[in-house]
């Protein structure tokens, strides 16, 4: 909304605003050749099995952090989904 006014009240030029767009759709470009990537990696990927132990594991590992997380916060639940086994 503010870029809006300063276009309005012309405290803001099309000079001054272009290279900032022109950056902001080389980015989006970029961002959606990468979103594009990914998501044809994860159509390819089949499932992984998972045995028994590594799911107890984890679950155990949950129980462990749900246990503790009021005292810590919730930012901790998020790092046990983002490890990499």
């Amino acid at each position: 909304m503010k870029y809006y006014t300063a276009f309005e009240k012309g405290t803001l030029t099309n000079a001054d605003a272009a290279p900032r767009i022109r950056d902001l759709r080389a980015e989006q470009i970029r961002l959606q050749r990468i979103r594009g990537e990914v998501v044809s990696d994860l159509e390819d990927k089949t499932p992984r099995k998972l045995d028994s132990e590594f799911v107890l594991k984890h679950v155990q590992d949950l129980k462990d952090l749900l246990s503790t997380a009021h005292l810590r916060g919730t930012e901790d639940v998020s790092e046990v989904f983002h490890q990499e086994d």
